[in-house]
């Protein structure tokens, strides 16, 4: 009888977590604009550092999960403990879906349990290490899409400054006028203004430089501090790196277009070479 209602039981357990771990991330879309502003809620309000703490982190990895999630864009205070945190439920809820079925179908003359625990452990595998993979392609996503829009970001910061409006005012120019074709920047656009009235703008920078984390950001954030530093013209630096950004990339896409056509053309000659007679 307990192994009757073992299975059902357990299949509503899980899907019950699944539909709430879904509604959770939708209102968490919902509220997206709150979390600009720092008003957004844990994802298991006081439960989640708890759950977060379910399954043991070293601090390198959580160093690591703490960049991935910048440059991802989740920079609430509590992103780190949501991201473990619902991990670790949805493994929990795979184990227990695991655990009840195993028992709903233990037979000693079959193999058929052997099979749920190995099948079990596999998906469990695949449960705990797919939000990492889904949290490392969403951070290469929008850490591609700053940098293929950060030489017009910084074109329309040049203008701006030419115009006669302060760094900081330029970046909260540019910041409105470019949200909605590059919300990504938009949003570092907007972070860099308020750490530059928090601090100071060198001290932004390299904040910016932090979170984003590549050669090309590094580089401007370098060059644009040593500019407002030593007074020199701010626009002019970042004119001058936009341009070399784009010729840079013009550069990789002819190299890349080359080396497409120059690869059939070569296996064609060489196959020209062995058919001809010697």
């Amino acid at each position: 009888m307990q192994q009757d209602i073992a299975l059902p039981l357990s299949v509503f357990m899980v899907l019950s977590a699944l539909i709430w771990l879904f509604g959770r991330m939708l209102l968490a879309r919902a509220a997206s604009g709150e979390v600009e502003e720092g008003r957004s809620r844990p994802a298991f309000g006081i439960l989640n550092n708890v759950l977060a703490a379910l399954l043991p982190t070293s601090d390198a990895a959580k160093r690591i999960i703490d960049r991935e999630l910048r440059q991802a864009g989740f920079y609430a205070p509590h992103a780190r403990a949501d991201y473990f945190a619902t991990r670790n439920v949805a493994l929990f809820a795979w184990v227990v879906l695991v655990a009840f079925t195993a028992f709903a179908v233990y037979d000693p003359q079959q193999e058929l349990t052997l099979l749920i625990l190995v099948i079990g452990i596999v998906f469990g595998i695949l449960i705990f290490a797919t939000p990492r993979l889904v949290l490392q392609s969403r951070a290469r996503h929008r850490v591609t899409n700053i940098q293929a829009a950060l030489p017009d970001g910084l074109d329309m910061l040049n203008m701006c400054m030419t115009g006669g409006l302060s760094l900081q005012m330029a970046f909260e120019r540019v910041g409105v006028e470019i949200r909605s074709s590059h919300r990504d920047l938009a949003t570092e656009f907007d972070i860099i203004r308020r750490h530059s009235e928090a601090h100071t703008m060198e001290r932004a920078l390299d904040l910016f430089a932090e979170r984003i984390d590549t050669p090309d950001v590094r580089s401007l954030a370098a060059i644009t501090s040593q500019s407002v530093r030593l007074g020199s013209n701010v626009g002019a630096a970042m004119q001058e790196y936009a341009d070399g950004m784009r010729t840079n990339t013009k550069i990789v896409a002819i190299s890349t277009n080359s080396a497409d056509t120059t690869k059939p053309a070569s296996s064609f000659h060489n196959f020209i070479i062995a058919q001809s007679p010697m």
